[in-house]
């Protein structure tokens, strides 16, 4: 194995997709992170959450932040304040911020995270 390889995991589409208790009506996919690449300093998923389904609401130690690729609508909810996300939407929830999204279109909402911590 190269250097550069170790960097590099490819993971089989049936390994991808876990439902987590966080998720309701929903799952995730990890990309990356300390178990998969154990020198990561950072985690990095994919998730997707079906119309009515949410993340309830939760905390980090560190800072989140979230690109949501559609194409369902929903909304995000950050220390009580709600603001409508959908396609395209970068949002960010600082560290120790409890945060919260619902689907609540009729499609499924597709989104990645990015979380500065090796494992969740």
């Amino acid at each position: 194995m190269t250097e550069i390889e170790k960097y590099v995991k490819k993971l089989p589409p049936e390994a991808q997709w876990i439902e987590v208790p966080l998720i309701k009506k929903g799952k995730l996919a990890m990309l990356i992170d300390g178990d998969i690449i154990p020198e990561a300093d950072s985690a990095l998923m994919y998730f997707k959450i079906e119309p009515g389904g949410e993340a309830i609401p939760h905390t980090h130690e560190v800072d989140e932040i979230d690109f949501w690729l559609g194409p369902g609508e929903g909304e995000l909810t950050v220390e009580g304040e709600t603001i409508k996300i959908g396609k395209n939407t970068a949002t960010f929830a600082p560290k120790g911020a409890k945060h919260s999204v619902k689907a609540t279109g009729d499609e499924p909402i597709y989104g990645i995270a990015l979380i500065r911590a090796p494992k969740l």
